[in-house]
Order: structure tokens, then sequence, then C-alpha cells
């Protein structure tokens, strides 16, 4: 799934968000690197906390198939739509899902 993301609604038309939140995602997604230096006793308990250790390897696979300026050629494939109908599609996408399982219940 983390190769098909589609980011839809009204706060993924605000300018360069989709890019911010692919940078973010792929933020998470990389190792940290050690502390240097004297450490607090909070940042001495907190030092091997990774919480997203076992994710690490996904973020080359990354891809937001609605992202305007992908990295490496990952994403990009989704319509280029207008910023006023991303909602809409968000929205269509929503009414689908629901509709969709009250009908397998």
């Amino acid at each position: 799934m983390i190769s098909t993301i589609l980011v839809v609604g009204g706060t993924s038309s605000l300018p360069n968000f989709i890019p911010r939140i692919r940078d973010t995602i792929l933020d998470a997604l990389q190792p940290k690197s050690t502390l240097q230096g004297t450490l607090s006793i909070a940042q001495w308990k907190k030092r091997n906390e990774e919480p997203y250790r076992e994710l690490y390897g996904l973020s080359n696979k990354l891809a937001i198939i609605n992202d305007s300026k992908p990295v490496d050629g990952r994403g990009g494939t989704a319509p280029r739509w207008t910023p006023g109908l991303m909602p809409w599609v968000g929205g269509s996408l929503a009414g689908y899902v629901f509709y969709s399982t009250a009908m397998l219940r």
C-alpha cells in the first residue's frame, strides 16, 4: 500500500502539501542518526527507541500517485486534477467505501 498512496481532500490542495507529506513520510522511514555529545536522562532512556524500525526498508517503495513532483520517477501516475477537484475525489472515494462496505454486511 505504500506504493499506491493517493492524497485527496481539501487539505491536499494547499500549495506544496503533497511534496511536504512525502518528505515527512520519507524522514520517518529513515534510521535516525545516533545522538552525539552530552545526553539528558530523558534522551539517554530513549536512545534505542526507533518506532518505525520495521518499516525502514519501505522508504524506496514510497510512491504518491498524484504527486506532481515525484522523486526518482516513483509516483505521479494519477491524472492532474485541479485543486478544486481534490475534495470531490476524496468525497467520492469515501462514499464508495461507505456504500460498498454496507453492501457486504
